[in-house]
């Protein structure tokens, strides 16, 4: 059709070309009769003349019209043709659409219940396996029992009670001392029964003190309730509705959801600060390689901590805020949700160091799913300032993406690259996160180099973005790299993701360089907030020797590596220690922290404590409260604590911190939670 339109604009405007020429020469040739003396004939010759190239002009138009209409025909038969032939293709693809659909249910349930099915069998398993442990006990207790003397059964059991395991009869317990044969043989029966009880008690005792547990800075170390049994829930039932749509602007139910909200999720981000503190320190860092290395290292860290975490934290409601401050860690920290659509988070961390260094920057996750998978891109530019020496670096994180929604073990990655850029020096760190293939195994893996501002390589990196980063000199990692008869170390990762298994971060080199440990210590600015648990271990790693002997060759400097999560982690939804105490309320803070912080979120609290349904209702009431202050609003949304700038490196609209937070005066926050 817009061919034919084209054709018909280009064919008419070429008639009004022709027809406007026709009259122009008909006046000049009026023009040419009134102005010369002509005779009646000649002047009748002329206009006979005239008239017969008027008539020949309209022929031709009438059989370039005929033809205009014979190609608009055409036009519209081939038109309807293809019409057909897409709609025919259409209905095809809507057919083999809904048996795919319907497959993909088919296929979800049937692992939906082989998954039930096999929960059901492990609680059978470990139910068995108590059963027989009990009668293992009983039969232990019995084989002391069949020690007895010859003396009558009948008047053994006439003394003993099985049932109570109680001695509390002096006449019973002397009748049954002079049923057994000795004294040993008593003291066999009422040591075990002694010893099962105390292990009862200690098994209370200990699990009393974990929800009690808090460690020296007085931060819980244990969310209220453990995370609730998810093998009873669908994920492709919920998610099948939601392919090829933007998950951010989507209502998630609360099932799907961890107990944070996603303010609070971007806090997990300065967990290393302390690598900050090194990069800020002139004694530790002289150089801007080694300032840009410990930068890289913070920009990987911050994603070491959503290893394992498949569950979505809670959108954040429009001007929502967070505020945390930890002195022992040594930063304090705002976010504010500055945009609903798009979803905008921003936030501003800073050292409790004056003139230290900041990290800043806004979040805009775009997530897709694709049917099998879910792919999240956080767009933002985040920014670090070494304020005291004057330096500013900026990157962009890497894509995001969950594998196995609907049929396997569900499981993530991070692939992409990130540069990072120090604007005063020139130096830039690119590093690539690998992804998985069937010709790269090595999930989680990350290498890249350090340039200087002539674009040299200058230090080499590598590691996993799930446990490590380390650096060596770039010309023997290529050379290293490119040797056929060495490979590439791997790491199994998935052996210190867990507190048992872990060392900390206080061994901090490996290779050539042995380095003692006050090579290691910090300087007093930065020791003085160093997370006693980064330190409280001194075990050396279990490398494989594959790594080993790469760290011997390559000279690997360790520059980070994670702090080992809890050994109960996974039934706390994965969270490090750090992430437990993100929701906690302590008094000293209801009274200090703003109205709107995410601490407040009844839904989330209710999901903290374990009650599903409740923490569904009250999600949907805040999301209702949220519509109709939005319905109610007049004008566009304006932040309270932050301001949206161009950023002054790269040019991209961003939000900065305004700093009038701190002077608390909250009159003018938003109401939105619900107040019970």
């Amino acid at each position: 059709m817009l061919i034919m339109k084209h054709y018909s604009e280009y064919t008419l405007k070429a008639d009004e070309d022709k027809l406007n020429f026709l009259l122009q020469q008909i006046e000049l040739q009026l023009n040419s009769i009134n102005t010369v003396e002509i005779t009646e004939t000649e002047r009748n010759q002329t206009v006979y003349q005239i008239i017969s190239n008027c008539k020949q002009h309209f022929g031709n138009l009438k059989i370039q019209f005929k033809n205009y209409v014979d190609n608009t025909n055409k036009c519209l038969s081939l038109h309807e043709q293809r019409d057909s032939t897409l709609k025919t293709q259409l209905a095809e693809s809507r057919s083999k659409c809904e048996l795919l659909e319907q497959s993909l249910r088919v296929l979800a349930q049937e692992n939906f219940e082989l998954e039930a099915d096999q929960g059901q069998a492990t609680k059978s398993k470990n139910s068995a396996l108590s059963e027989t442990s009990k009668v293992s006990d009983e039969d232990n207790f019995g084989d002391n029992i069949s020690r007895l003397s010859n003396s009558d059964s009948d008047e053994t059991e006439e003394f003993f009670d099985t049932a109570n395991d109680n001695f509390n009869d002096d006449n019973q317990s002397l009748a049954l001392k002079s049923s057994f044969g000795s004294n040993e043989d008593l003291k066999s029966v009422i040591t075990q029964e002694n010893t099962l009880m105390e292990m009862n008690l200690a098994t209370k005792v200990e699990n009393a003190i974990d929800i009690l547990e808090t460690d020296e800075y007085g931060w819980r170390m244990r969310l209220p309730s453990k995370m609730f049994d998810r093998s009873q829930i669908s994920i492709w039932s919920i998610l099948k509705q939601f392919i090829g749509k933007e998950l951010s602007k989507i209502a998630m139910p609360a099932a799907l959801c961890e107990p944070l909200s996603f303010l609070q999720r971007i806090t997990e981000n300065v967990y290393y600060s302390d690598l900050l503190n090194k990069a800020a320190d002139i004694n530790m860092s002289p150089d801007p390689c080694k300032r840009l290395e410990y930068i890289t290292a913070f920009a990987v860290s911050s994603i070491s901590n959503n290893i394992d975490r498949l569950s979505k934290p809670f959108n954040p409601l429009l001007g929502e805020t967070y505020e945390l401050t930890r002195e022992d860690l040594g930063f304090k920290i705002v976010s504010e949700q500055v945009s609903h659509h798009p979803p905008i988070s921003a936030f501003h961390s800073e050292s409790i160091i004056p003139n230290n260094w900041c990290y800043y920057g806004t979040v805009n996750p775009k997530m897709k799913f694709w049917g099998k998978s879910i792919e999240i891109q956080p767009k933002g530019t985040l920014t670090v300032e070494l304020k005291n020496l004057n330096e500013t670096y900026t990157w962009q994180t890497v894509t995001c993406c969950v594998h196995n929604i609907i049929v396997g073990k569900l499981w993530f990655e991070y692939y992409g690259t990130m540069e990072i850029v120090c604007h005063q020096t020139g130096y830039k760190a690119i590093i690539n996160f690998k992804p998985y293939s069937w010709s790269n195994k090595d999930l989680h893996r990350v290498e890249g180099f350090i340039y200087d501002k002539k674009k040299n390589k200058i230090r080499a990196l590598y590691g996993y973005w799930s446990y490590c980063l380390y650096s060596c000199d770039p010309k023997e990692y290529d050379h290293y790299v490119k040797s056929s008869s060495k490979k590439l170390p791997m790491i199994e990762v998935d052996e210190f993701f867990n507190e048992k298994n872990s060392s900390s971060n206080s061994n901090f080199y490996h290779g050539k360089n042995n380095h003692s440990e006050s090579d290691l210590n910090h300087s007093d600015n930065s020791s003085k907030f160093k997370d006693e648990r980064l330190s409280s271990k001194k075990s050396e790693p279990a490398f494989n020797s594959a790594f080993l002997k790469a760290s011997e060759d390559l000279d690997l400097l360790e520059i980070w590596r994670v702090v080992p999560r809890p050994s109960y982690a996974s039934d706390y939804f994965y969270f490090n220690y750090f992430a437990m105490t993100l929701n906690e309320l302590k008094d000293d803070l209801k009274n200090v922290i703003a109205p709107t912080d995410s601490r407040l979120r009844s839904d989330v609290r209710q999901l903290e404590l374990g009650d599903l349904d409740r923490a569904t209702e009250e999600k949907t009431k805040l999301e209702e409260k949220q519509r109709e202050a939005r319905n109610n609003r007049k004008g566009e949304f304006i932040p309270n604590w932050f301001q949206l700038k161009k950023h002054p490196y790269t040019s991209e609209e961003t939000y900065f911190f305004n700093f009038k937070y701190w002077q608390r005066d909250f009159k003018n926050c938003p109401d939105l939670y619900i107040k019970e």
